[in-house]
C-alpha cells in the first residue's frame, strides 16, 4: 500500500513540522505510521497549516497531535 503524498506544495519547516506531528501521534496514541498520515490529511490541520503557516507552526506538535486525534476518534 502506497502512502498518500503529504507534503506536495508545502516549505521544508511545514513538512518538517508534519513529520514531528506525524510521530508525536504514532507516540502518544499508539498509532501506525499510516494510521497518523490519515489522521493529519483528514484533519482541519491541513487546511489551516496551508493558509496560515505561521500561525500553525507556533503550537508544539503535542498540542496539534490532541487536537488531530480527538477529531479522528
Amino acid at each position: 500500500m502506497t502512502q498518500p503524498m503529504m507534503g506536495q506544495g508545502l516549505s521544508t519547516s511545514v513538512k518538517d513540522y508534519i513529520n514531528f506531528l506525524k510521530e508525536d501521534l504514532e507516540e502518544m496514541f499508539n498509532l501506525s505510521e499510516i494510521e497518523a498520515t490519515k489522521y493529519i490529511q483528514e484533519s482541519k490541520f491541513r487546511k489551516l497549516v496551508g493558509e496560515f503557516p505561521d500561525q500553525v507552526l507556533h503550537y508544539e506538535t503535542d498540542y496539534w497531535a490532541e487536537i488531530i486525534y480527538n477529531e479522528n476518534k
